[in-house]
């Protein structure tokens, strides 16, 4: 590579680099400057726990809040609810429900905003609650139709539990009914009564968001009126979610749930583990913890430790206990998303130059259309160039890492042999950082409300995971023949990737060869089916204990298959390389390849903090090079015992 060329890589590489640090500067301001997290309960489990502790439901609120709860969710009643407890009265006959109760003017309202169509009147004599049980004297309202067949329907909150929740001093997370709300007039009903019962946040209950499609948006206005924040459980998908978080332009709370089936096959070590990486790792500011009713005689004591423990483990990490509230957006423009774009052509271009080093009338067109692109795609279409921008640095930066990786380094003077350990050292670090440098750019690109909220995801993760090792294995192969490494010390690198490959297709199959192939292809497809927060296969009872572990011990734990996988066959095919075992050490690369595209997608993780992602990549890396040290030395007693064993046969021989 020439100077010029060089001096024009490396100058925008570094320009895009450092408006990739003054957005992860912002980026952990941001993320930093929102502490509170809520720790809430269900009112209709406290009740419950209520019931089998003996105690009062304001004494049980009481204790609750004392062990650390902070807030209290109240679904909305249903009109099935008030039949069943005998609140209102109902009678249908003629063809005309009356219902009669103290409280029935806002149930009437209700059914009236969610049901239109009902005519409302003043029941007739023969539809009245009859004598034998219910005083004549009660008064009521009417509806033309038999209403009962809307039990499910939402009719507001339970007066007696809201004044028991507002006495505990416990906050409101209303839980709003969407079923039947299908107008402008239920919507604004149904937020404006969780508004009147003091909530300042709604997780809808069911499994759809309230409005229909074409109604989503009014949602979002009413919820912006109202001064309501819409609590999204992750992991628990309701249809319209996104659609009303994007309308809600990314301003929402990230909740966190065990669901009551799954605590009752939970320990609640597990329960504790969740909510904790939940607060820590994905920007969740409302837990939202079940009791427990099952493996315990003293159910008080028993969800009083558990609350207590959630509660003060986020405070030991630096997180304090209140009303959950929303993240300030800290969002890339346009202008430094083009510098941005400009760091990553700066990789493609050393990429390209050190896999093909072409001449200066194929490199500078290349680089004056990648400028060109580089400018204008972010300047006109910037949500567009935020994931073509990040696919681009996840496609390019791990390849280029590993690529920086000599095909052979010289033979060291025999007194000097210890250095290699360090040398390679040096060279696992030196790859990470160029993946790193990577992952920033990607980060940077991607930085903004929808993807740090997880509202809108990085799409092209899986790809990003596959190419970058096909690419690999490709390139490390061909560099490992004797025709690369022949053509290379005269000719340009191109033309001995095209020498090295015309041996690789000149080989004979064999079947190792396609027993490798199969192996490799069945190792990438599973690693794909792992990856992500919710993967095709979940990881195993022991891997779970192996996380756990790791956690407790280094509080931001690393990838398990960096640092028993990735780094150590890196470190260990780097070795070999300086071994002169070229043939041996190209595998072992390909292997370790795995780190740099697990790295890599460290940062793709944007609902993760950047702060906690740094740590994980250090770790990751430290702890790597440790592992591969072990594999280097069992290596070499390897080779030690059978060397000895060689020893031994030739003498036995020689007898």
């Amino acid at each position: 590579m020439k100077k010029t060329e060089r001096d024009f890589i490396a100058a925008i590489l570094i320009i895009g680099l450092a408006a990739a640090v003054w957005m992860a500067y912002l980026r952990i301001g941001s993320e930093s400057s929102n502490p509170q997290v809520a720790v809430c309960l269900d009112y209709r489990e406290a009740e419950r726990l209520a019931a089998l502790s003996g105690k009062s439901v304001d004494k049980q609120l009481a204790e609750l809040k004392q062990a650390g709860a902070t807030h209290v969710a109240l679904a909305e009643a249903t009109l099935g609810d008030l039949l069943l407890s005998d609140r209102i009265i109902v009678s249908f006959s003629f063809g005309q429900t009356a219902i009669f109760g103290e409280g029935r003017g806002a149930y009437m309202e209700a059914l009236q905003a969610k049901l239109p169509g009902l005519v409302a009147g003043e029941p007739s004599a023969a539809s009245g609650p009859p004598a034998a049980r219910y005083r004549p004297a009660l008064t009521g309202d009417a509806f033309d139709g038999d209403v009962t067949v809307f039990r499910d329907i939402g009719v507001g909150y339970d007066p007696l539990a809201l004044q028991r929740i507002k006495k505990s001093g416990l906050r409101l997370v209303a839980r709003p009914i969407p079923d039947y709300c299908f107008s402008k007039q239920a919507i604004d009903y149904s937020l404006r009564s969780a508004k009147d019962a003091g909530a300042q946040l709604v997780i809808f209950n069911g499994i759809k968001v309230l409005g229909s499609r074409e109604l989503l948006r009014y949602t979002a206005d009413r919820l912006t009126e109202y001064g309501l924040d819409f609590g999204m459980i992750e992991l628990v998908p309701q249809e319209g979610e996104y659609t009303l978080a994007r309308a809600l332009d990314g301003q929402v709370v990230r909740c966190h749930s065990v669901s009551a089936e799954e605590m009752e096959q939970m320990s609640p070590q597990r329960a504790f583990d969740r909510f904790l990486l939940a607060v820590t790792e994905r920007k969740v500011r409302l837990c939202y913890v079940r009791l427990i009713f099952t493996g315990t005689d003293d159910l008080g004591t028993a969800n009083a430790d558990h609350l207590g423990s959630i509660a003060t483990a986020l405070q030991e990490h630096g997180y304090a206990l209140g009303r959950p509230a929303r993240f300030p957006d800290a969002a890339a423009p346009a202008a430094v998303l083009i510098l941005i774009a400009l760091g990553v052509l700066g990789g493609f271009l050393w990429l390209q130059q050190n896999l093909k080093e072409l001449p200066a009338r194929i490199f500078w067109p290349i680089a004056g259309a990648g400028l060109l692109l580089a400018v204008a795609v972010p300047a006109l279409a910037p949500a567009i160039a935020r994931p073509l921008v990040a696919l681009a640095a996840a496609l390019i930066f791990p390849i280029l890492a590993i690529s920086l990786i000599a095909p052979s380094y010289p033979e060291m003077d025999q007194s000097k042999r210890g250095i290699k350990v360090l040398w390679a050292v040096g060279l696992t670090a030196r790859t990470a950082l160029v993946t790193a440098i990577g992952g920033l750019l990607c980060a940077a690109a991607l930085t903004d409300t929808m993807y740090l909220i997880k509202i809108e995801q990085f799409r092209g993760v899986k790809l990003a995971q596959l190419l970058p090792l096909a690419a690999l294995l490709f390139i490390l192969a061909v560099r490992a023949t004797e025709s690369y490494r022949r053509t290379a010390a005269s000719r340009p690198r191109w033309q001995a990737l095209k020498a090295g490959l015309g041996e690789i297709g000149a080989e004979v199959v064999k079947y190792w060869h396609v027993a490798l192939i199969v192996l490799a292809a069945a190792a990438l497809g599973y690693m794909l089916m792992r990856s992500g927060n919710e993967p095709s296969i979940g990881a195993s009872g022991l891997e779970i204990q192996l996380r756990a572990a790791l956690d407790k011990l280094l509080v931001v734990r690393p990838r398990t298959k960096e640092i028993f996988l990735g780094y150590p066959a890196l470190f260990v095919g780097i070795m070999l390389l300086l071994h002169q075992r070229r043939k041996t050490a190209w595998p072992l690369l390909a292997v370790g390849a795995i780190s740099q595209v697990s790295l890599f997608n460290t940062f793709c993780h944007m609902h993760t903090p950047l702060v906690v992602s740094l740590v994980r990549v250090v770790h990751g890396l430290w702890i790597g090079i440790l592992v591969g040290l072990v594999w280097w030395g069992i290596k070499r007693l390897g080779d030690s015992y059978w060397a000895w064993v060689q020893r031994l046969e030739l003498e036995d021989d020689g007898q």
